[in-house]
Formats: C-alpha cells, structure tokens, sequence
C-alpha cells in the first residue's frame, strides 16, 4: 500500500479517530495516567497514524480498517500513558539512590501486538445488541465505565459506542470471543447499576 491509499483509507475515519482520542484522553487524565497537557486528541491521533503507517504492511486481512485503527489508538494511548508513568517516576529518583536493575523486556511484544486467532466465529448472534446511545448517554458511560478494568472498558467503548463486531473486537484485541462475550455484559452491569432510576 503506497502512501496515497494510506492516506485515502485513513481519512474517512479521522473524525471518528479525533472523538476516540479525546475519550481516550479524559479517561486517562480521569484515572490521573495523563495529564491535561501531556498530550492532545490531535497528537494521540498522529502517533497513531504513524503507527499505523508503519504497521500497515502487518494489519490482519480480515480485519477491517477502522476496527483496527480504533484498537491501535488505544494501544498507543496505553503506551505513552506508561511512559508517562515511567518519567514520572524517574523525576521523584534522587541521583544519589541506587541505579534500578536493568529492566525486562518482552521480546514476543510485536508478536502478540498483532497475533490474531487462527479461526473466526460469529460470535454477533451470542451478543446483545448495543443500546442506542446518544452523545450525552456516550459521556455519562465514560463516566461511569472509568472504575472498570481497562480492558473490560475497552470492550464496552469498542462494541457499543464505536459499534464494532465481537469478532472484530476479538481480532483486533487479539483476544476470544468468548472473552469479548464475558467482559460486555460485566461493563453494561456495571453502567446499569450506575444509572440513576
């Protein structure tokens, strides 16, 4: 794929990229992983597009390009939320302590990035269908989704508000269906639970 498609295939989905991000992003600041100004929706998506530009020859086929652009802006965002973490961290060291042991990399990280299941279900017929959410019900569920585990919200954000299949969450979480089944009725218990009655 040269830059030109590149280009062509990314730009019908920046508009929904630029809301991810910012949802992103005051999920992150909300958990306290970023802060205000450590990073805007317009550089998350950025880092993204070149992550994807340059991983664009490793995309899964089957997977479409939006599923996979959305799943990889959270995993960017995730990443520079740790290294974040990391320099926080680093700044509070006194340069009279001692140095850290040398830390431990994950050398399979590339590979389990875009490890994809070998055999697809359709896992759509076990799901329920997403609520409609309009864009206030899409704010007071980030609001209310932020005490869950990250991948759980992951799922619900993937599923309900981008409208994202179980097999494609699945393919681009490099996770089971039956995985992505368990999580999203826990987050939409969860939601539940918080709503007022």
């Amino acid at each position: 794929m040269n830059r030109e498609e590149f280009d062509r295939l990314v730009a019908t989905h920046l508009d929904e990229l630029l809301a991810a991000a910012r949802r992103e992003l005051r999920y992150r600041q909300a958990l306290g992983e970023l802060g205000p100004d450590d990073l805007t929706p317009e550089e998350l998506v950025g880092e993204t597009l070149a992550r994807a530009w340059h991983g664009r020859e490793h995309r899964p086929a089957r997977l479409r390009p939006r599923a996979w652009l959305l799943a990889l802006l959270h995993r960017v965002a995730e990443r520079i939320a740790k290294r974040e973490a990391k320099f926080r961290k680093l700044a509070e060291v006194s340069l009279e302590a001692q140095p850290p042991p040398e830390p431990m990399y994950d050398d399979d990280e590339g590979f389990y990035e875009w490890y994809q299941p070998d055999e697809l279900i359709k896992w759509e017929d076990l799901a329920d269908e997403p609520d409609e959410l309009t864009p206030e019900g899409v704010v007071e569920a980030e609001e209310e989704l932020r005490s869950l585990a990250p991948r759980t919200r992951l799922v619900y954000v993937l599923h309900d508000i981008h409208r994202l299949s179980v097999a494609e969450i699945a393919q681009a979480l490099a996770i089971s269906g039956e995985e992505v089944l368990r999580l999203l009725p826990e987050a939409r218990r969860h939601a539940a639970k918080k709503k007022p009655r």
